[in-house]
């Protein structure tokens, strides 16, 4: 009888341990699906809107007007009518007084060139000279008047207008005007005229 349930308690025991031990049953994992090669497709939604409006005016105007007014004309060397024989006369400013020098009037030609003038005293005095002895227009140099010369730069102009001077005897009548611009160092003088007639 102990047996019995002896062996009736085994096989208990038995089939309590089999079913408290029974394995759990295999879970595997889902379907793996390999992306390498693949392409994969997305759908975005993107509005973007960029305006951009520019306007540029650039208006220039230039306008240049350039007179250029040269009144003067070309000294020609014409001054005040001739006077007395032995006499040379100059006009300082236009319309203005008359200087006639008729004292010590001398007129001398040296190797080609022409001196004129007259001495009246040591500040009372006109010289000057030119290169040559027929009617014409020459250039004037060296010219003197009182304290007032004639700059070096500066361009005069003689006009022979009668002439019976001899250059090689030096001795002969010489007539004519002058136009040129003198100065003190100071002052200014423009256009001063004259004119001469002189015989030697």
């Amino acid at each position: 009888m102990n047996k019995l349930y002896i062996k009736l308690s085994i096989v208990i025991l038995s089939a309590f341990a089999i079913g408290g031990c029974n394995v759990d049953p295999v879970i595997y994992p889902d379907t793996y699906v390999s992306t390498v090669g693949q392409t994969n497709t997305g759908t975005g939604t993107g509005t973007g809107t960029g305006t951009d409006t520019g306007a540029g005016t650039g208006t220039g105007t230039g306008t240049g007007t350039g007179v250029g007014t040269d009144t003067g004309t070309e000294n020609t060397g014409d001054g005040l009518s001739v006077g007395a024989n032995n006499t040379i006369q100059i006009q300082l400013t236009s319309g203005g007084a008359i200087k006639t020098y008729s004292t010590n009037v001398a007129l001398t030609a040296i190797q080609g060139i022409i001196s004129i003038a007259a001495i009246e005293s040591q500040s009372s005095l006109i010289t000057f000279g030119l290169l040559d002895s027929q009617v014409g227009t020459y250039d004037l140099f060296a010219f003197q008047t009182e304290s007032l010369y004639m700059e070096t730069l500066s361009i005069g102009k003689i006009k022979i207008t009668a002439s019976t001077l001899n250059m090689t005897t030096g001795k002969g009548n010489l007539q004519g005007t002058f136009s040129l611009d003198l100065t003190d160092g100071t002052n200014k003088y423009p256009h001063v005229i004259g004119s001469f007639n002189v015989t030697h």
